[in-house]
């Protein structure tokens, strides 16, 4: 499993077990990339890090700022370059979802505020836009300093002359102190005239984003971090991407896989075309309320609003071109070119020679393996490179041949490109799982043709898969009854309030605070990391691990050792039903036995309705697990298994 933004070995827990009988020496070759682009690029430059301002951190960066600089990191989990990818991905989360939402509230506030607004709020507007753009930049500097990033992507890393550093990290800076007060500004100017407006301006967007992705990648633009490029966690990602190129553009949204050059230089470029179209739509609504109702929306100047648009625009372009004017020319191309990340990965398994781990054009070809699937190269390039698997075995072993990596290679590996061999050793396993506790295992047959063995593996992936979705749909239900239960809860709450009754509201929405603070005390006790716990703080582990359950492994900062996430997804459930569902069916029957008829709400009883199905859904989901579950059909196959 990878984290943030760049790969790293993948982890999984098992691995079918395999012998061989030679070795082959890993190649030296001349570790000199080819770029299509212009001249030779020699990998991995050394770049010295530049230093950072003291500037005050959550502790959740601090801690990622201890493992990257540290010599030994806190946690065990992370592995080569895993330290700066959670420090970037912190840095960028903190942004868009700490920063970013505070700017947009007191923007809101402040442009419906008609004479009686204090200096203090433009000030806390500007600083908050001014954490956004300085985490960013902080961001791809980090990137662009970082010698995990320049081996791994040459080609897109390493634009920045060592000697200027620094001056580039303020470049970018101003670069994205224009965007993102432009965008933010055309936001809270359209969410104020009208909120339905620019959900369906945003939602347009985000849909557009995703069509070019589609055309450039000439396919479903899946996330390609393997782990993360199912269908969820893909949209997941893609809503995060559209907020970043929006918001705040950085350069490392031009890699392939993201966006790519072209999609991206275009989308900055209509980013600033839509601020104005954004700022003249909500002119036109607030002056059609004021002639209809009277009244206005907004109480800012027309000319204060183009204003500050336009000067956004200035401010963001003098920072594009002071970018332009230091970058080295060999990158220029990587703005506009049009490469998908397939051919981006192949030019990578044909001409890349310096591999982060390992050495040789073997560890570099391992590594575009520990990407998702769709993006591998062709099944005739990756066959003969996997049919060198029990030469790999040979003392000594590749540094990169881990056991995460043989796990993940057979779990996505098309069946037709792997050895003769590894289908054996993987059929198998699937025989000793499928067998009872005290049944002799069937064989399987030595004499079987490459052909038989791919047959029965793609059978048995297709059984797999039928479980497997049924298991997603029945996560994804639980999912949807959670939170139908919370949102009831809430909205109950808001209805004793307009009645009066202001205990019961609280009572109401205490009991849904200890629920979360249940769930966020077993998320720590089981140790889970900080950020699951602050999410469960929120009302957000049911979500939290409904990710973890659909994707292929966590992306959280640690990981509970020996805690699967089904089972930490049925802890939050019980949690939910004995804490949250069964007292407020309780509370909320008594309430609405006890108030008039006039006073009754179609929330109240869809919190009682909603209660009671989730803690149905939960026995009958857990009776299903248990039944479906191979442990319990092999150690009590006389109650389970009927289904």
């Amino acid at each position: 499993m990878k984290f943030g933004f760049l790969p790293s070995p993948s982890e999984h827990s098992t691995a079918p077990q395999f012998t061989s009988s030679k070795s082959e020496s890993p190649s030296t070759q001349q570790s000199i990339i080819h770029n299509p682009y212009s001249r030779p690029i020699h990998a991995c430059p050394r770049v010295p890090a530049s230093p950072r301002p003291r500037v005050p951190a959550s502790p959740l960066r601090r801690r990622h700022r201890y493992n990257v600089y540290a010599s030994k990191p806190l946690t065990t989990s992370v592995n080569s370059g895993a330290e700066s990818n959670q420090l970037v991905l912190t840095k960028v989360m903190e942004a868009l979802l700490d920063s970013t939402p505070e700017l947009i509230w007191q923007s809101l506030l402040l442009l419906k505020t008609k004479d009686d607004w204090k200096l203090i709020q433009p000030v806390s507007i500007l600083f908050s836009a001014t954490c956004v753009a300085f985490m960013m930049a902080e961001a791809q500097s980090d990137v662009e300093g970082s010698k995990y990033y320049l081996a791994q992507h040459p080609r897109i890393h390493g634009y920045t002359h060592p000697e200027y550093a620094m001056l580039m990290k303020g470049f970018n800076f101003i670069f994205c102190v224009g965007s993102t007060l432009g965008k933010l500004e055309a936001y809270a100017v359209l969410g104020s005239v009208s909120m339905s407006t620019l959900m369906i301006w945003v939602g347009a967007e985000c849909a557009a984003l995703l069509a070019g992705r589609a055309y450039f990648e000439g396919q479903y633009p899946r996330f390609h971090l393997s782990g993360l490029d199912r269908t969820l966690p893909s949209l997941m990602a893609h809503i995060l991407m559209y907020l970043v190129v929006m918001v705040a553009p950085v350069q490392f949204m031009r890699m392939p896989g993201y966006l790519g050059g072209a999609l991206y230089s275009a989308t900055v470029v209509y980013s600033q075309l839509s601020n104005y179209m954004m700022i003249e739509t909500a002119i036109s609504l607030n002056a059609e309320h004021f002639k209809r109702a009277g009244t206005k929306l907004i109480f800012t100047s027309n000319y204060t609003l183009r204003l500050g648009s336009a000067i956004s625009v200035v401010i963001m372009i003098v920072g594009a071109v002071l970018l332009w004017w230091k970058m080295k020319p060999d990158y220029y191309r990587t703005f506009y070119s049009s490469e998908n990340f397939t051919e981006y990965l192949t030019h990578r398994w044909d001409f890349h020679n310096t591999p982060v781990i390992g050495t040789g054009r073997d560890a570099v070809r391992a590594d575009v393996l520990t990407y998702a699937p769709y993006y591998w190269p062709k099944d005739s390039q990756v066959r003969p490179f996997l049919a060198k698997w029990n030469e790999f075995l040979e003392i000594p072993v590749p540094k990169w041949f881990t056991r995460e990596w043989r796990a993940h290679v057979t779990a996505v590996a098309h069946p037709e490109v792997l050895p003769r061999t590894v289908l054996r050793s993987i059929l198998l396993k699937q025989a000793v799982a499928d067998t009872p506790p005290g049944e002799e295992v069937p064989p399987i047959d030595p004499n079987l043709t490459l052909t038989v063995l791919v047959k029965l593996d793609k059978d048995r992936r297709a059984r797999n898969s039928r479980i497997v979705r049924m298991q997603i749909w029945m996560w994804g239900i639980a999912l949807c009854v959670s939170y139908v239960d919370i949102i009831s809860t809430v909205f109950v709450s808001f209805d004793y309030i307009e009645i009066g009754d202001h205990g019961a509201a609280q009572t109401t929405l205490g009991i849904l605070a200890v629920s979360n603070l249940l769930q966020a005390c077993s998320t720590a006790m089981m140790g889970q990391g900080i950020f699951p716990t602050a999410i469960a703080l929120v009302g957000g582990k049911p979500l939290w691990d409904a990710y973890l359950v659909t994707g292929a492994g966590p992306v959280a900062v640690t990981k509970s050792a020996g805690l699967s996430p089904i089972f930490m997804f049925t802890c939050t459930r019980l949690i939910d039903t004995l804490a949250d569902a069964l007292p407020q069916l309780l509370y909320q029957a008594k309430m609405i036995l006890s108030i008039p008829d006039t006073d009754r709400t179609y929330a109240m009883w869809g919190s009682i309705v909603g209660s009671a199905l989730s803690i149905a859904y939960m026995a009958c989901a857990s009776e299903i697990e248990a039944d479906m579950s191979r442990y319990w059909r092999k150690t009590l196959g006389l109650v389970h298994g009927y289904l």
